[in-house]
């Protein structure tokens, strides 16, 4: 299952729009979910492996930089080492 929690929209090398959508996942676990559409072509990328408050603090990272389904996991990574040194 997943619940919506917010979006964006980012231009990309060629000038035009991509939609970032950014979900919170709740099945088996916690994780998230970005997903981009642009021109038709979708990309996702989800990461599984965190509780629901890495979860949600991770999701606010990731949608106030903006960072892609190719990016995530290298954003996870950072994120969640910040985290943890709190």
């Amino acid at each position: 299952m997943r619940k919506f929690y917010a979006e964006a929209t980012i231009l990309c090398d060629s000038g035009e729009p991509a939609a970032l959508r950014y979900y919170l996942l709740f099945r088996r676990g916690y994780g998230v979910r970005i997903v981009m559409r642009r021109k038709g072509d979708v990309q996702r990328a989800q990461l599984r492996c965190c509780s629901k408050s890495e979860s949600l603090a991770l999701l606010a990272v990731l949608h106030r930089n903006t960072v892609t389904p190719c990016t995530l996991h290298e954003a996870a990574d950072a994120c969640l080492a910040k985290i943890d040194n709190f």
